[in-house]
């Protein structure tokens, strides 16, 4: 029979309820079974103070911290304080009791930093503890996240730069480069940020400004110079082109900054992951590299103390989490045999982007496995496990031998 686990007892528990400017307290002293309430500004010097006056006060004594937020500035500050437990509770977990011990709404209702109290000092076996991961790891799960809101971020710009030159200068969309946020399409638009401008220019100078920056095959010079000589402008209402031509460098000057950014965040990633303890197990998956390999790493943790449900805590924690895996599963359909298998079945099945999601959830198992036990991943033994159990994978491996080749997505090939 399994064994329920038991609830610890802390003589000490402060209930945290985050904000902006200051944080709600409320603290239990279990000698003298009383509660304390309290406000600190969020400050670190403030809180600081707060934390070794609490050391002071109870010396030795267990500490457990509840508060919901497990990321910005309170969380990191605390993360430094090694006499203390923290526990993070959902901020859902936290409204449905709310609504459960509360549902008056009357004033004298407990306090949200009373309610995590509550929750943290009568039922933190159903919480976990906060264990601090490596510190590269640490480092990896911030630069990957921050990365990749930068590169949203860059998309955004992205549109926001084609849609005000479609409306002054929409020649440039079509002659400036293949993408509108790389080098070779901002510095164009650097060097003729008006139709005027480069209708002003000799065609040799926008011919040698291609070669010079390795356009040779991207789409043919010949073939935007042409564009360019037989181009009219879109408008010549002043209004419009004043307007919009005082925009598009602003857009162009922050694209270049977010350019130079994501590769400074780019290289410093490669660092941190390439001397990282686990590197080796997670570059043994397909598609990891660089981009998936450090993401995957941040996602996992270093915590090998738990079990299987440590996935669904992960995949719950973190739209970025579950993204990052989401997205590493669909890369792994151009090369993994058995991936490509997985996904043509459950397409067969009526399933739509739910077939990347259960092939992410398939993935995390795998990799779950491998990570805690520190065996690196062998695609050709896993294939040879499964045509021992008689995997249904196996027969769609050797039924579609086009579907399942590795040089072309899966859509042009098997599902049509």
């Amino acid at each position: 029979m399994k064994q329920t686990p038991k609830n610890r007892m802390f003589p000490v528990v402060p209930g945290i309820d985050w904000a902006d400017e200051k944080h709600d307290i409320c603290l239990w002293d279990a000698k003298e079974q009383a509660l304390e309430y309290g406000v600190i500004k969020h400050r670190p010097e403030v809180l600081d103070d707060w934390f070794c006056r609490l050391r002071d006060r109870f010396p030795g004594e267990p500490i457990a911290v509840g508060l919901e937020q497990s990321k910005g500035a309170l969380a990191f500050q605390l993360m430094q304080y090694g006499f203390i437990t923290i526990y993070f509770v959902h901020p859902a977990t936290v409204a449905k009791v709310r609504d459960a011990w509360t549902p008056s709404g009357a004033k004298d209702d407990p306090s949200d930093a009373e309610l995590i109290m509550s929750l943290v000092r009568d039922s933190n076996h159903k919480l976990k503890a906060w264990r601090p991961d490596s510190p590269d790891t640490r480092r990896l799960m911030l630069l990957t996240e921050h990365r990749r809101k930068l590169v949203d971020l860059r998309g955004k710009l992205t549109n926001e730069l084609r849609s005000c030159l479609k409306s002054y200068y929409p020649l440039a969309c079509e002659v400036a480069g293949d993408k509108l946020n790389e080098r070779l399409a901002l510095d164009f638009l650097t060097r003729w940020p008006s139709f005027e401008k480069l209708k002003r220019s000799r065609l040799s100078t926008v011919r040698s400004f291609y070669t010079h920056g390795n356009s040779r095959y991207s789409g043919g010079i010949e073939k935007r110079l042409e564009a360019i000589e037989q181009a009219e402008p879109v408008t010549t209402d002043e209004v419009i082109t004043e307007s919009f031509s005082m925009q598009m460098p602003a857009l162009v000057a922050q694209l270049k900054q977010l350019r130079k950014s994501i590769q400074d965040y780019d290289r410093l990633i490669v660092r941190t992951y390439a001397g990282h303890d686990d590197a080796a197990i997670i570059s043994s998956f397909p598609a990891t590299g660089k981009v998936f390999g450090p993401r995957l790493i941040a996602a996992i943790g270093t915590d090998r103390s738990g079990k299987a449900h440590w996935v669904h805590r992960r995949w719950k924690c973190s739209n970025f989490v579950r993204q990052s895996f989401h997205e590493w599963a669909n890369e792994t359909t151009k090369h993994s045999l058995w991936t490509r298998a997985f996904y043509i079945q459950a397409r067969e099945k009526g399933m739509g982007h739910q077939a990347v999601r259960a092939l992410a959830y398939k993935w995390i198992r795998i990799l779950y496995r491998c990570w805690k036990e520190q065996i690196p991943y062998d695609e050709l033994h896993y294939i040879s496990l499964l045509k021992r159990r008689g995997s249904g994978l196996i027969k769609i491996i050797y039924e579609h031998p086009d579907a399942i080749r590795l040089n072309g997505p899966i859509e042009s090939q098997f599902l049509r």
